[in-house]
């Protein structure tokens, strides 16, 4: 590849990232992205130090086994396009073994860097290349073969359940609020009466630690707003949590909830009581939907 085809191939990109920076600039948020995104992600790694691996699926043990056969492989046959899918596959490696893994699901990129670090070597081996393509064909349209049946079965069993997210959706108008729940996430439309959208007691938690926005209150939330939805029991810190330690981060009152709430079939999910829910649900003069004022009511 010419260098000059290199540039070419940076033109736009280069030009998406310096739009998306001007739009950054324009609305003077350029320090809440870096906070939310550069700060706020390393400070992430440190509430997972007691959550790790303990054991990985087989399937991943063994394509990165290949996949080190492969950087092997590459020492003796060097290529430059093998090389940068070398150099991607080793440095995946080392964030995985050694940094930021709480989940499995960490480790998909690695996996997919590895099964192309493989390809190389398994090629030159020519039966046995095609035999081993072969194999990885048939395990693959068994387990898929095996993931159909079991959401077949999974929406089988859960036809006739009520979906909470569903049951929210079709109880709110273009103007309710709706609090995310701990660890339930079921606010899809509504609006939001926190910073924060969900995950609250996780990402609320580092998010003022870092400095991108204080935890919400939630209680001065709930009798400010009246939100449709709420969660009616206290928030648990989930990076505590993962370490085996219960730590209660936001204390739900109550008496707010037994004053404006009724439970629903989603405990501990509660929904406004309907004598609080006679708000007329508006379009403003600039398209947003609003509550309508009692003086215009009038």
């Amino acid at each position: 590849i010419k260098t000059i085809d290199m540039i070419k191939a940076l033109v736009f990109p280069l030009v998406a990232l310096i739009a998306f920076f001007g739009y950054l600039y324009y609305y003077d948020i350029i320090g809440v992205y870096f906070l939310s995104n550069y700060t706020f992600n390393l400070n992430l790694a440190d509430g997972f130090e007691l959550s790790k691996v303990v054991k990985l699926p087989y399937y991943i043990m063994i394509l990165t086994i290949l996949g080190w056969l492969g950087v092997v492989y590459f020492c003796f046959h060097p290529n430059r396009y093998f090389g940068v899918l070398v150099a991607l596959f080793v440095c995946e490696f080392l964030q995985r073994k050694f940094y930021f893994s709480p989940y499995a699901y960490y480790y998909w990129l690695m996996v997919y860097l590895s099964v192309l670090c493989a390809v190389p070597m398994l090629v030159k081996f020519n039966q046995f290349g095609r035999l081993f393509g072969v194999t990885i064909i048939v395990c693959l349209c068994f387990w898929g073969g095996k993931s159909i049946t079991a959401y077949r079965d999974f929406i089988k069993a859960t036809e006739n359940r009520p979906y909470l997210p569903d049951f929210v959706t079709r109880n709110i108008t273009p103007c309710d609020y709706v609090f995310n729940g701990d660890g339930l996430m079921y606010n899809i439309f509504a609006k939001d009466p926190a910073y924060y959208w969900q995950l609250i007691g996780q990402l609320d938690v580092i998010g003022e630690k870092t400095g991108v926005h204080p935890r919400p209150d939630i209680n001065a939330l709930i009798e400010k707003y009246k939100p449709k939805f709420v969660f009616g029991a206290n928030y648990f810190n989930k990076f505590a949590d993962e370490g085996g330690v219960k730590e209660i981060v936001h204390y739900v009152d109550q008496s707010l909830i037994e004053k404006y709430y009724a439970p629903t079939i989603f405990y501990p999910v509660y929904q406004l009581k309907s004598e609080f829910n006679n708000r007329k649900c508006v379009q403003n003069l600039s398209g947003q939907w609003e509550y309508q004022k009692e003086a215009d009511v009038k």
